[in-house]
């Protein structure tokens, strides 16, 4: 018979019921030391601004930032080769398609224009120096370049061509050249596979760390992470360039941005991803919008969408067509998430806006506490 402590419970058991209480004691006190994690995943269509999302909340977080005050030193140096590469790519665009559309450009700029559309060779920033600067500077102040570029929709251009041409091209010419926050925030550079964002916040005073991740948004890369364990996500974070309503999409030029949208939307509700999650969406890229809405030469959505937009709503009205595009995307929710009792909040965002992506943050990380102060019963 085996021996037996003075209260009956046998010596063996005993010892097991100590040492999971201390087991249970030292999970406690870890838990309790370990910040509570949030996990948000940045999901939307290729071009829409999510990778921006993520450079801004670096920004807002990151150490290097807080601790010297200088938003550049955290940018790597190779980041400048990449930038010579794309000012010197966009000319060549911009050049070789005004040649396609038939639009002309001065007489005496024909031989540039010939330079950058025929004998540029890649890797392009090679040629990015002062002379080179200056012939750009040429072209872009040429009116057949403009008006290549305001037919943008009819062929592939990144949005941020205006900046890069009219404010930095005499500094990114410079052999001391240092890459700005704000190259850093406009560069253009397509996301493959995964990339994530760690950020710790001393909230009454207790830790939470928020866990960002930006996936790549192009088809060829939705496959990598559309199979991810849902279960590991606490929000969705959605992200549409609302001023491409009427861009076509980078992978085969004939699928409205819009729509790629909305298909991209429902087929991550099918597949679980907002499912008992907060669901939030950036309509991005609104100062675009609001500027494309002014502009009296532009296509409307009323253009695009000629059998759909309501004949009562202005398709130059910001809200109005806002409105339009919101209802798209709650249908589409209210269709796979019939028994959500919250519908997903929206926001009129321009990513490049340190200030109103810090404000709008603060106010997803509130919504992810209280929910998780829900959750545990408080």
């Amino acid at each position: 018979m085996g021996a037996c402590c003075s209260d009956g419970v046998p010596k063996g058991n005993q010892t097991d019921q100590m040492a999971s209480k201390a087991i249970e004691k030292e999970m406690r006190r870890a838990e309790a030391n370990q910040p509570y994690e949030h996990r948000i995943i940045l999901l939307g269509p290729g071009d829409s601004g999510k990778t921006t999302v993520l450079k801004q909340m670096r920004k807002i977080h990151g150490p290097k930032n807080k601790q010297n005050g200088n938003e550049n030193e955290a940018i790597d140096a190779g980041f400048a080769t990449i930038v010579r590469e794309r000012i010197m790519n966009y000319m060549k665009i911009l050049c070789t398609q005004s040649i396609k559309l038939g639009v002309d450009v001065e007489e005496k700029n024909n031989e540039l224009r010939h330079f950058f559309a025929s004998e540029l060779s890649a890797p392009f920033g090679n040629h990015c120096n002062v002379e080179n600067c200056e012939k750009i500077k040429t072209l872009w102040n040429d009116e057949g370049i403009k008006q290549t570029l305001k037919r943008r929709r009819e062929y592939q251009i990144p949005d941020n061509v205006e900046y890069f041409m009219d404010e930095r091209l005499d500094d990114i010419a410079s052999n001391e050249y240092i890459v700005t926050f704000k190259d850093f925030l406009r560069i253009r550079m397509r996301t493959t596979g995964f990339m994530s964002e760690v950020f710790k916040k001393s909230i009454n005073g207790a830790e939470h760390q928020f866990m960002f991740t930006d996936v790549g948004g192009q088809r060829s890369e939705r496959g990598k992470w559309m199979t991810m364990m849902h279960d590991d996500i606490d929000a969705v974070l959605y992200v549409v360039a609302i001023s491409e309503f009427d861009l076509f999409c980078f992978e085969d030029q004939k699928t409205p941005r819009l729509d790629e949208a909305l298909k991209l939307f429902e087929t991550i509700l099918t597949n679980g991803f907002c499912n008992g999650k907060t669901v939030t969406l950036f309509f991005n890229k609104y100062d675009l919008f609001e500027q494309k809405l002014k502009d009296p030469t532009a296509k409307t959505i009323a253009d695009i969408y000629p059998d759909d937009f309501p004949k009562d709503r202005d398709p130059r009205n910001c809200d109005h067509v806002v409105q339009y595009i919101y209802d798209k995307f709650l249908a589409l929710y209210k269709e796979a998430e019939p028994d959500s009792e919250n519908n997903p909040h929206h926001h009129r965002t321009t990513a490049l806006d340190t200030e109103q992506i810090e404000l709008l943050m603060q106010d997803i990380e509130g919504d992810l506490i209280r929910a998780r102060l829900i959750h545990v019963g408080f």
